[in-house]
């Protein structure tokens, strides 16, 4: 294994978020679906079982990008460009949330490209 500069603190820190918005979204999904349970119909349940699915995705595609593997960055960007279209076809979300989707992915493309000699994408695997 080739040893590896320290990444910067801006990915250190843009990463940590994501995942801990990521872990928050699934633990609220989680509680919506158990709590609504009984009132969900069952033709909409799926809508809930597919948030929760991304959300783990999203966590496990993050935890990746963490231990610097480059599939990780794909499965993310993947999961963002289904999200942007399920949410947009099936949910019917505003605009304002695709945009979010969209500045997460472009933020995160920019926290892997900055910083010089501590560059995070030269450091994926």
């Amino acid at each position: 294994m080739n040893p590896q500069k320290p990444p910067h603190g801006f990915l250190v820190v843009y990463l940590g978020t994501l995942l801990t918005f990521s872990i928050v979204g699934l633990a609220y999904d989680v509680v919506v679906l158990l709590w609504n349970a009984g009132r969900i119909p069952l033709h909409a349940q799926w809508i809930c079982l597919a948030a929760m699915a991304s959300d783990v995705i999203g966590v496990v595609c993050l935890l990746a990008l963490c231990r610097w593997k480059k599939w990780g960055f794909y499965g993310y960007a993947l999961l963002c460009a289904a999200d942007l279209g399920f949410s947009r076809a099936i949910v019917g979300h505003l605009v304002r949330e695709n945009v979010l989707t969209f500045a997460v992915l472009v933020g995160l493309c920019v926290a892997l490209q900055i910083g010089g000699e501590r560059q995070g994408w030269k450091q994926l695997e």
